[in-house]
């Protein structure tokens, strides 16, 4: 175990002074922060813990109504407003019928502490799924410190790149909407991170994939992946050639209810600018891997499998807008270790890819952002002048259920 993984006295007092700091004022908060991150040589693992907490204020102010779309957000908000009214029984029934069995439970338990603020659902949930992305890049540069000469992975520029994946990369409208989905890649991610460095991990699949059905198809490919990693990245080839058939056509040969999968028509809606520049940047960001993970390809497996699934379903459902919600989240938590291989980036091959990267990945979530129509009223009506017990005392908008 490295020095990094344990609690220093001093990094836990820089903790509690920016949490202070912020439930005086959030604005605060962010300012001791930034100027920590200037006066520092080395970040400490427990200072990526309070952009965490800040992007999950945030999310407990987004505000969102039925007249704006239909988003998922709403139907989180509704069944814990449900769950909030049930008892156990109940509870649990209503719990089945949702299916997902992990996440509601989890749901139904924040339900039952703050019972009149569904608010307190994207709060939790946003901080829980950050945690446990940050779990996964300790994981992943324990991995790497042990396998191959890398460069800290606490520095400030480390920091920098982390704020900004979930700002820019996941975008903050993406994650405080998706919950689901990007809570239980989160897990995913946790266990895959776990299995390379040798730890328990069965458990973390498990609740992955009893948080979204999605992750089952991501458990057999690393499955598959783990063990012949190049045979599954040739695999792709075929998956692509798969993608241009009409799959619909075939499936409805056998069942219309799963033709529906593979069809226009499903509820997220397709976006074939959104599949494209998916595809581009995981080939983009699989050459850049390439050249780091040389070895056992651990960490392209995932890569690989998001890949797959794309050009299986390429051009014809709209589960590639799944696919890209994941492969964001990973190359949030990937980048800043991807960096700290300094010697890569002297390419300009590499350079040039991942530049066209976060290029393609901004120019959408920027678009996304224009056509959504997301508010949060940290910036309006109040302040992010204000502190967070402020913030967390306003009441529930209820026209939001």
């Amino acid at each position: 175990m490295t020095k990094r993984f344990l609690i220093k006295k001093s990094d836990l007092i820089v903790l509690i002074s920016l949490f202070i700091a912020s439930f005086v004022s959030i604005a605060a908060g962010c300012i001791f922060f930034l100027f920590f991150i200037f006066v520092s040589r080395k970040m400490t693992d427990l200072a990526f813990i309070f952009p965490i907490f800040v992007i999950s204020v945030i999310a407990f102010t987004q505000y969102t109504t039925d007249m704006q779309g239909d988003y998922d957000i709403l139907r989180y908000y509704m069944h814990y407003y449900v769950l909030s009214d049930c008892g156990i029984k109940d509870g649990l029934a209503y719990i089945f019928l949702l299916g997902d069995y992990f996440f509601y439970i989890i749901v139904f338990i924040i339900s039952k502490i703050v019972p009149a603020d569904p608010r307190f659902f994207s709060f939790f949930f946003s901080l829980l799924t950050g945690m446990i992305m940050l779990s996964s890049y300790k994981e992943i540069v324990h991995y790497c410190e042990t396998n191959r000469k890398m460069s800290s992975c606490y520095r400030p520029i480390n920091m920098f790149v982390w704020v900004f994946g979930f700002v820019c990369i996941i975008s903050i409208v993406n994650y405080t909407n998706i919950v689901r989905q990007f809570f239980s890649f989160s897990l995913f991610i946790l266990a895959v991170a776990r299995h390379m460095n040798g730890k328990h991990w069965i458990i973390f699949l498990i609740f992955a994939m009893l948080s979204h059905w999605s992750m089952i198809m991501y458990a057999i490919l690393y499955f598959i992946g783990s063990k012949y990693p190049r045979t599954l990245l040739k695999c792709c080839a075929i998956a692509f050639v798969f993608g241009f058939l009409d799959i619909s056509a075939i499936v409805a040969n056998f069942s219309d209810r799963a033709a529906a999968f593979f069809t226009d028509e499903e509820i997220l809606g397709v976006d074939k600018t959104l599949m494209l520049i998916l595809f581009l940047s995981l080939l983009m960001v699989i050459y850049v891997l390439s050249k780091i993970d040389t070895d056992e390809k651990k960490l392209s497996v995932i890569m690989y499998s998001i890949l797959f699934l794309d050009a299986f379903f390429l051009f014809r459902s709209s589960l590639a807008t799944r696919f890209y919600y994941n492969f964001t989240q990973y190359l949030t938590i990937l980048f800043p270790i991807m960096i700290s291989s300094g010697k890569i980036f002297k390419k300009n091959t590499a350079s040039l890819f991942m530049i066209i990267t976060f290029g393609l990945i901004m120019f959408y979530n920027v678009k996304q952002i224009i056509q959504a129509d997301f508010s949060y009223q940290i910036f309006s009506p109040y302040s992010i002048l204000d502190s967070a017990i402020t913030i967390f005392s306003t009441p529930f908008p209820t026209e939001m259920l």
